[in-house]
């Protein structure tokens, strides 16, 4: 949770299901990331009401693959 006192910093999320699935080239996946999904298509939603940030990763098929809240205090 964030408060008045730390409210500085960035998040970054890198997420998406640009291009083809499938067809995994030999340096999948790479060193970088956490995690790595090509079998399943999907889109990121972000909905903010007031202090409450909330993040999914909905597949195609409209299972939740991911998700992550961050609220704000103070606001």
């Amino acid at each position: 949770m964030k408060t008045k006192t730390h409210n500085e910093g960035t998040v970054y999320v890198v997420s998406g299901s640009a291009g083809k699935l499938g067809g995994r080239q030999a340096t999948f996946p790479h060193n970088a990331m956490y995690y790595s999904d090509d079998t399943h298509g999907g889109a990121s939603i972000l909905e903010i009401s007031g202090n409450k940030l909330e993040f999914k990763w909905i597949g195609a098929d409209g299972v939740i693959r991911d998700h992550f809240t961050m609220l704000k205090s103070g606001y």
